[in-house]
């Protein structure tokens, strides 16, 4: 045995070593076999999820969601940003209250937090027959001096004003601030009554007077004015917060026609009630406006009407009739008429081909006219805070 292993030693070393060799290999397939287990399971897990992501859609890779989801927040920026255009012709004064408030040139991010935080603090502290202005008052206090509120409301009164034929004043100035801060002005019946009479008598005043541009021509005992028609009765408290907007409709309305040069006003009537209409979140009011003034006057008021954006208040003009206030034809006498030359006559029945087929009525800037105008005031209502 001895004399074979000494014959065969080189043999007996290969044998080991190979044999060493196979365990090695052994031990090392069976830990990749564990980990191509291991590979398997991870394997059929993503393919699971694989699966579940291709049923979704859109496809909801991380950075497509974080695109959308900037995208949703700069939309929502924007809706709102447009929303306010929609008859908040205290926007521009709320503006600057804030401004002077945080005193920062950062205007709009600071705005969307103080505005927001109000929302909060006014639904978590609105109690049912409390009055807003001390809520609103209690919110200021908390966040800033008092000496900086009343500089921030001396801002807004004074920007408010060129806004509004009211008397805005230390009383009253939460009221308007609470207005541009989504809370409806609102009255009791009674004082409903006396703002009304008021506010009649103040357009009288106005509309007569050469503030604004020239005086305007009103019968002082047509209902031009008249928002909530029977005198003998007191507003329901339902109507009143349309009152209110009506009549801020109406005096925004009247200076625009002051600066346009508009000579009268036969009438001005509600189409749709006091109540007007609701789509989604807009209160629509629509208007029949008949009024007599040059054409140039009148062309003036519709640019006006359409720009009425920029402060933010939008007007849709609807439809719109012109008609001489002078007939020359029927003015004149027979003879007139009959002696007119052929070229003359000739011109005329050319102007008035042309004007058929165009389907315009040819003015000059000078020309009296009666003008009916239809339009739409629209409201964005979807961001008031209710108080009752």
């Amino acid at each position: 045995m001895k004399d074979f292993l000494k014959k065969n030693i080189v043999l007996f070393v290969i044998l080991i070593l190979s044999f060493l060799f196979f365990v090695t290999l052994a031990v090392m397939a069976f830990f990749e076999w564990g980990k191509v287990k291991k590979y398997q399971g991870n394997l059929i897990e993503l393919r699971e999820k694989v699966q579940k992501l291709n049923e979704q859609r859109p496809y909801p890779i991380k950075e497509n969601l974080d695109n959308i989801n900037n995208d949703v927040d700069f939309l929502s920026q924007k809706l709102t940003e447009i929303n306010l255009l929609f008859g908040k012709p205290y926007q521009t004064a709320l503006n600057e209250f804030i401004k002077t408030l945080e005193n920062d040139q950062e205007g709009k991010k600071i705005k969307v937090n103080i505005l927001t935080e109000w929302r909060e603090y006014f639904k978590k502290n609105f109690k049912k027959n409390e009055q807003p202005e001390k809520i609103l008052k209690d919110f200021l206090l908390k966040r800033f001096s008092e000496e900086k509120v009343n500089q921030a409301l001396k801002n807004f009164v004074a920007i408010a004003k060129t806004n509004t034929l009211e008397d805005i004043n230390e009383n009253n100035q939460y009221v308007f601030l609470l207005d541009a801060m989504f809370v409806p002005r609102t009255l009791s019946p009674d004082a409903c009554k006396v703002y009304m009479l008021k506010m009649e008598e103040e357009l009288f005043r106005f509309v007569k007077s050469n503030e604004n541009g020239q005086p305007i021509s009103v019968d002082e005992k047509s209902n031009v004015f008249k928002v909530y028609e029977d005198p003998t009765k007191l507003p329901p408290v339902d109507f009143i917060p349309n009152i209110i907007r009506h009549y801020s409709l109406i005096e925004d309305l009247v200076k625009r026609m002051k600066v346009a040069g508009i000579d009268s006003i036969k009438t001005l009537q509600k189409e749709n009630g006091l109540e007007g209409s609701i789509d989604g979140n807009y209160l629509i009011f629509v208007y029949k406006l008949e009024l007599n003034a040059s054409s140039n006057a009148v062309r003036k008021l519709i640019d006006s009407m359409l720009e009425a954006y920029k402060d933010n208040r939008i007007y849709v003009v609807k439809s719109m009739t012109l008609t001489k206030a002078f007939d020359e034809v029927k003015s004149k006498s027979p003879e007139e008429k009959t002696t007119a030359s052929p070229a003359r006559k000739g011109k005329r029945e050319e102007k008035s081909e042309n004007s058929k087929a165009s389907g315009i009525m040819v003015l000059g800037a000078d020309d009296k006219i009666n003008a009916e105008i239809r339009f739409s005031y629209i409201i964005y209502v979807g961001d008031e805070l209710k108080t009752r």
